[in-house]
This record gives structure tokens, sequence and C-alpha cells, in this order.
């Protein structure tokens, strides 16, 4: 008989441990749903768009629900790295990340914090400048970067020396090495020209103390090479 008040004593015990144990867990499981309910309400990056063009590149983010252009954040550093910041939303980091690279982008990188998502681009150009837009109906953030002008203006005359190449193979199969050497030389010169000229329309909005001389220079290269070419050149004479 006095074993049973020690056994009920024993047992007793045991059932408290257990509540007290059965409590524990369930806050810990409360904490965890606590912490992870809120972020299911954060705004969500859920897909990633790039597109080259000729003069920069094309930034298209998908997001779940508009977010304020006050939470949007983007910068670019001197290593080719250009990096987006958005406050209070998380991306998918898995999707963002299987993005296949377009060049110039190399590389894509996707991490999530406390509050913020990251996005990181290294790019194998330099960015001269950008600019970036939202949308509420598709929600939806537009990143437009530019390259310099010299690139684009390299663009343009490899563009334009791949067409010429592509007609005169169709009409003149061979050509001469001293006709390559001296088409090459035009090219050059076209080039900068064209650079020259445009360095100096920039500078000479930005400073306003008179005509940069590299207005005038890159024009007089541009006049001089195309009358050369056009009225000189004996294989270019009609």
């Amino acid at each position: 008989m006095k074993l049973f008040p020690i056994r009920c004593s024993f047992t007793g015990i045991s059932m408290a441990e257990n509540n007290k144990l059965r409590w524990i867990l369930f806050l810990v499981i409360g904490l965890c749903l606590g912490n992870a309910i809120p972020a299911q309400d954060h705004p969500r990056v859920t897909d990633l768009k790039i597109e080259v063009k000729r003069n920069g590149l094309y930034f298209q983010l998908h997001t779940s629900e508009a977010i304020a252009e006050r939470n949007i954040t983007a910068w670019a550093t001197p290593t080719n790295w250009f990096y987006i910041t958005i406050l209070g939303a998380v991306s998918d980091t898995a999707k963002i990340m299987s993005t296949k690279p377009l060049y110039p982008v190399t590389e894509i990188q996707a991490t999530n914090t406390a509050n913020t998502t990251q996005l990181a681009f290294r790019i194998a150009k330099p960015i001269e400048s950008f600019d970036f837009y939202r949308s509420d109906t598709p929600p939806e953030i537009l990143f437009n970067l530019r390259f310099p002008i010299e690139e684009v203006v390299t663009a343009l005359m490899e563009e334009k020396q791949d067409s010429f190449n592509a007609q005169g193979s169709d009409m003149e199969p061979e050509i001469s090495n001293e006709e390559k050497i001296y088409g090459r030389v035009r090219n050059a010169l076209y080039l900068a020209g064209t650079t020259l000229t445009v360095t100096g329309i920039i500078s000479q909005d930005a400073s306003e103390t008179g005509i940069a001389w590299e207005l005038p220079t890159g024009l007089l290269i541009l006049s001089g090479t195309y009358l050369y070419d056009k009225y000189i050149h004996p294989h270019r004479k009609k």
C-alpha cells in the first residue's frame, strides 16, 4: 500500500515533465512558423529576363506584386559588377541564378537577407549609365543599362563592315590584299572621326566654354576620309 502513493507521485512528475516538453516544442514550432509566415507576405522576384542590345543591356524582373520605387536601388562598380537591391522583397534565387547569362553578362548571383534581396551581375563591358522604371500591371521592374559611346560606335562599324563584306563577296569574290588593308585603314579613320566628333559634342554641351578641339578634328577626319574614298582612291572612283 505504501508503494501506491510513490507510484502516483512518480507518474505525476512524468506527466508534468512531458507536458513541459510538449509546451516547449509547441513554443519552438510557433516561433518558427511566426518567422516563416511573414516572409510569405513579402513581394517575390520570380523571374529574370536578359536582352542584349546594340547600345547596352535590358534586365526585366517579374515580381509577384508591384514594388514601390523607393524600395529599389541599383549601382555599378569599377570592377564591372552591377547590383540591384530591393527592400522588403525576396527572390527565387534558384530560378534567378539558373538564368543563362548572355554575353556580355558572364555571371549572375542572387541572395536574400532578413528584409532585402540583392541581385548581382558581372558584365564584361563597362556600364556608362543606367535607369529603371516599374510597372504595376504586370508587376515588374525594368532596367536599361547603357555602354559607353565608344563601344556603340565600334559595334556599328563592325556591323557595317560585316554587311559590306557580305555584299562584296557576292559581287567580287576576290579582293586584293592592298584593298583589304585600305579598307581597314578607311574604317579606322571613320571610327576615329566619329568618336572624336561625338566626344566633342558631349564636351561642348557639358563645359559651355567654346568649341572643344575634338569636334573640328573629328569632322575634318570624316570629311577628308570621305572625299579621298569617294573621289581620289582609284579603286573607288566610278
